[in-house]
């Protein structure tokens, strides 16, 4: 048996948090600047490959990867396909012609090849980061609640990755403008080299299970019933009853990052702004994730949520006045979004583990997976802001009221079950290490 001490834990968990959050970062900077830098529709049509491949991603390889690569494979497979979208976005800048039109050219190709890979690797990585929580979670339980335990490591994880992508976006944009001969070329190039360092550094990560991974045979002969597994969550009264709150991120996101950028902050306060006005709002949500944290230990989720619902819900009705004369004051929508945003990263992933048990939270981060990303695949392709703005608005507005109804189908004790799972999975570990 191995035993793992609270600081190891904790310390493991926030080691995957940066090196996620360097990653995830890198690709919300490619996806934020891709339809400025690539010809006209192309970074649009990429954005939707995006998402339409986390959705198959989410529901068809996640789970099989974990078996086959166990939580740490799979952790280190989804990175480096993420590295390698901004990889071959760097390409597709070097081969780019100015004034090209249209996207029957080398540039869009090579950009959704990229997008084809990183939604694959889009299912892959939020699995596994979310099986890494859930297991240091029931490590950590016998020091706390498992909704103490859960809030606080949510909270770490969203405020680390959430700051990450904050620097990110603000120095690739800072740079730009004081730099401008440096080039969006070497600017990408740079980050995809900071991907790289943080692939290689989540090597050194705990895997926090000693025999996790399965033979080739036995994933074979499981790999169906885990897709079914998956699958089966979706007719649970459930997983639909916390289905809400994704479904209005994945509506309100595509919206603020399509229609409301394009056709509303460039008029207000000019492109150059952009990329300034989308780091507002990963600071804000980095800040208040925190925040949430804090209001799911002292008072339960459902009053942080009902927060995050409301911040989302005034996204929505800012937006549907389409903000004219705002100006500079338009930097409230983004600020109301990273609220919302905020949520979504932490009491909503915590929610997760108050509601299923250790055996069944992958299948159900699977499924969030599936929910958000099919909501923002739908509003990219069909592009109108009048379904974009009343999803989000409805959603967002039902949100607090079915994580009520969805709390009667809550187990009584998922500490006590997590830890009678976790004593089971021990009787079947190697000899005892000490891991400090």
């Amino acid at each position: 048996m191995v035993i793992r001490s609270a600081d190891h834990l904790v310390s493991n968990f926030r080691l995957l948090s940066i090196c996620f959050s360097v990653v995830h970062g890198s690709i919300t900077v490619m996806l934020l600047y891709a339809t400025s830098l690539l010809p006209s529709g192309c970074g649009s049509y990429g954005n939707g490959l995006f998402y339409i491949t986390s959705v198959v991603s989410s529901l068809t390889l996640s789970l099989p990867a974990v078996m086959l690569l166990g939580r740490k494979g799979c952790l280190l497979t989804g990175l480096g396909l993420y590295s390698t979208y901004v990889g071959l976005f760097t390409l597709a800048l070097l081969f780019r012609k100015n004034g090209e039109e249209g996207c029957n050219n080398t540039s869009s190709y090579l950009f959704w090849l990229a997008c084809l890979l990183a939604g694959s690797g889009a299912g892959l990585l939020w699995t596994a980061q979310g099986s890494f929580f859930g297991q240091t979670t029931a490590l950590l339980s016998h020091q706390g609640g498992v909704q103490e335990q859960s809030s606080s490591l949510a909270g770490t994880f969203a405020f680390i990755y959430l700051a990450g992508e904050f620097l990110l976006k603000a120095a690739y944009s800072a740079i730009e403008a004081v730099v401008p001969s440096v080039g969006y070329t070497c600017l990408t190039a740079v980050l995809f080299a900071a991907c790289l360092l943080a692939l290689g550094a989540a090597f050194s990560l705990d895997p926090l299970s000693e025999d996790q991974t399965a033979r080739k045979s036995e994933v074979f002969q499981t790999t169906a019933d885990k897709i079914w597994e998956t699958a089966s969550l979706m007719g649970s009264p459930l997983i639909w009853l916390l289905a809400p709150l994704n479904l209005a991120f994945g509506f309100g996101s595509a919206y603020l990052n399509g229609i409301f950028n394009e056709f509303i902050a460039s008029i207000e306060v000019g492109t150059d702004l952009l990329g300034a006005f989308g780091a507002l709002t990963v600071l804000v949500a980095a800040l208040s994730s925190q925040a949430y944290g804090d209001l799911g230990k002292r008072f339960g989720n459902g009053v942080a949520m009902a927060l995050g619902s409301l911040a989302m819900l005034a996204m929505a009705i800012f937006g549907s006045t389409w903000c004219i004369g705002w100006g500079y004051w338009i930097a409230v929508v983004y600020i109301v979004w990273g609220l919302g945003r905020g949520c979504y990263e932490s009491t909503n992933r915590a929610v997760v583990v108050n509601a299923y048990l250790l055996e069944d939270r992958e299948a159900a981060f699977a499924n969030f997976t599936f929910q958000q990303c099919m909501a923002a695949s739908i509003a990219y392709f069909l592009n109108s802001p009048t379904l974009s703005l009343n999803g989000t608005a409805v959603f967002a507005a039902a949100a607090p009221l079915t994580y009520l109804l969805a709390k009667r189908w809550f187990p009584e004790d998922v500490q006590m079950l997590d830890e009678e799972s976790e004593k089971m999975n021990l009787l079947a570990r190697s000899p005892a290490r000490q891991v400090s």
